[in-house]
């Protein structure tokens, strides 16, 4: 049965466990952003791996996801992933992420639908981390990548994530982004991450939407 947390303003997240199987997963619901802030200035910032100039707005102190952080990596630590769903703007890409990488330690893939997402990700995250690009914090896609042996939280396309999926091994955390849209190499991912983890328990998975209703992907994951 789901229960109910409660939130400032009278607001509230929903967390949903499964029953079936022996680590069932868990699905955190964040209400929409507050827009009060959204007119501060843009800065500009010179990627040369990127060859362009990007707006970046300047780090936020903190985002709608922020309060919810903990919840998510308790979920992932103790059920072995979480499904996420969010607003557009709360933070889910930028934040979760780093976030896991930081609290758990093992290596994060973050996989984008699209190349430029994958690429503005992890710029915008190494911004806020005040890493170099390429460092702690890179991204891999068709024909370009920005990496290094420090790398630990990677950025990529799903088409390439699920082509190197054989190549990959060892304790590390899989976060599906904007998974709401549904490609075939994200289907195809989840799956064969989700054989993977039947199978050890070195696999997180973590799927994350705007729209997303959580529920078939938590039961699915959750009955493995």
């Amino acid at each position: 049965m789901p229960t109910r947390g409660a939130l400032s303003d009278d607001k509230t997240f929903t967390v949903l466990s499964s029953p079936v199987g022996e680590r069932p997963m868990q699905s955190v619901k964040v209400p929409p952003r507050s827009i009060q802030n959204c007119q501060r200035p843009c800065i500009p910032r010179w990627y040369p791996a990127l060859g362009n100039r990007i707006w970046f707005p300047p780090v936020s102190r903190s985002l709608p996801i922020d309060q919810h952080l903990d919840a998510i990596v308790q979920a992932v630590q103790e059920h072995g992933g979480a499904v996420v769903v969010a607003q557009p703007g709360a933070g889910k890409t930028t934040r979760v992420p780093a976030q896991l990488l930081d609290a758990i330690g093992s290596p994060v893939i973050c996989t984008q639908p699209r190349r430029i997402a994958a690429r503005l990700s992890a710029a915008r995250v190494a911004e806020e981390r005040s890493s170099e690009l390429g460092a702690e914090v890179g991204y891999e896609v068709r024909f370009d990548r920005k990496t290094s042996a420090e790398t630990r939280l990677r950025f990529m396309t799903e088409g390439l994530a699920l082509r190197q999926w054989k190549r990959q091994s060892g304790r590390r955390i899989l976060v599906l982004d904007e998974f709401h849209e549904r490609h075939l190499d994200a289907d195809m991912l989840l799956a064969l991450a989700a054989r993977e983890r039947e199978l050890s328990d070195d696999l997180s998975i973590v799927v994350m939407s705007a729209t997303l209703d959580p529920e078939p992907i938590s039961k699915f994951l959750g009955g493995v």
